[in-house]
């Protein structure tokens, strides 16, 4: 599929765990999460939010307030990762932006929407205006990290940031002396939970304590926020300039079986193939493979797909998911993503469950079972209508 080897040379994150990759997987893998009791409004009885983090730490205060929340997660994220890929200013005529998300432009659209009608055309803002475009994200990131390559969005619900990396690969082989950041992020407004709320996707039972992966009788999502963004490059870029290699992309796949739109599929079929295909792309077996990352975002027909992918492979492999611990959100498979590779890197178990949770009991061994081999991540994707997505990345 690809002649040249992509590698990842940055990464930068604000989570509801913090915007530090050894902070957060520390606290990861202490079982410690970011999910809390909203007490900001009625619509989500948990959310993952992100307060441990800079708003101007790259952007100046005037221009703060101008801009959405997903604004200033994003433009940390990439400021994170550009440094860490040690992409100095004046290396980035050909770095290139490609955002993922679910949200972004959401908050300025309804305030834009009730000024309209509440208080008339003549007292609309301009200057406000540029943020309720969702490509807004990608432009302001360009402007404060003066990023003058290629520059677009990939908006939806499913998987729009594990597209928006497809898509910056499509591009490194079209321009291998180019570099892509690939950004995945949205944010847990009012807005959006009250709309998700109005149309049953949160979780609607009344609990004690955050929902739990994989738990049987899951109701709903649990929402979060956040951004995460990835420096890719081809191997020869990387190693031309000297590059830390964070991790190799071996493959990616992608399958999709729904047969209607808009409908969650509860079969495994989608992931079998996706995975199935990427592992053939790879010249690999799920027996390489040291971790696999799925969604378990609390959605009740997507949980059933992938426990059934996971009893259908049958497989003795370590299996994970994150988003009883950050929250769900459509541009958080990156973020899943990056958390995985940075704790291999470290050699830490992450995505922590106890032993008596109510959970299939197959699917619970694969959850409990330690990591012990910190080299290949599997991550999957699972998105509406029988969407997937599997890559196969070999850390550093």
């Amino acid at each position: 599929m690809f002649n040249s080897k992509i590698v990842i040379t940055g990464m930068g994150i604000v989570s509801p765990l913090g915007s530090d990759f050894s902070s957060v997987v520390s606290r990861l893998s202490s079982g410690e999460s970011g999910v809390v009791e909203n007490t900001r409004d009625e619509f989500g009885q948990y959310v993952g939010f992100a307060n441990d983090y800079e708003p101007n730490k790259f952007v100046p205060k005037k221009k703060i307030r101008r801009m959405e929340t997903v604004n200033h997660f994003s433009i940390n994220a990439v400021g994170d990762a550009l440094e860490m890929a040690d992409i100095a200013d004046d290396e980035r005529e050909d770095v290139g932006v490609l955002v993922g998300t679910g949200f972004a432009g959401i908050e300025s659209v309804v305030k834009h929407q009730k000024s309209l009608h509440e208080d008339k055309i003549q007292m609309l803002r301009p200057v406000h205006f540029p943020t309720t475009v969702y490509n807004a994200t990608a432009g302001l990131i360009a402007i404060e990290h003066k990023l003058k390559g290629i520059n677009s969005t990939i908006t939806g619900i499913d998987l729009p940031s594990e597209y928006a990396f497809l898509y910056a690969l499509i591009n490194l082989q079209k321009s291998p002396d180019s570099k892509v950041v690939v950004v995945g992020g949205d944010a847990s407004s009012t807005y959006v939970r009250q709309g998700l709320n109005s149309i049953g996707f949160l979780d609607r039972r009344q609990r004690n304590e955050p929902r739990r992966m994989f738990e049987q009788g899951a109701s709903g999502i649990t929402m979060g926020e956040g951004a995460v963004a990835l420096v890719l490059e081809t191997e020869a870029s990387a190693n031309a300039r000297g590059a830390n290699i964070i991790a190799r992309v071996d493959g990616i796949q992608q399958s999709c079986t729904g047969d209607r739109p808009f409908s969650y599929d509860r079969s495994p079929e989608s992931i079998n193939k996706s995975v199935k295909k990427v592992l053939a792309q790879s010249n690999a077996t799920l027996s390489d493979i040291d971790l696999v990352s799925l969604s378990a975002n609390g959605s009740p027909q997507l949980d059933i797909a992938e426990q059934a992918f996971i009893c259908d492979a049958n497989a003795d492999i370590p299996v994970r998911s994150l988003c009883d611990q950050i929250g769900a959100f459509p541009g958080g498979g990156l973020v899943r993503l990056s958390l995985a590779l940075a704790a291999m890197r470290e050699g830490k178990n992450i995505g922590h469950i106890e032993r008596n949770t109510d959970i299939n009991s197959q699917v619970l061994e694969r959850l409990t079972q330690p990591v012990e081999k910190f080299d290949r991540l599997l991550h999957v994707g699972t998105g509406l209508g029988g969407n997937s997505m599997a890559m196969d990345l070999r850390v550093g």
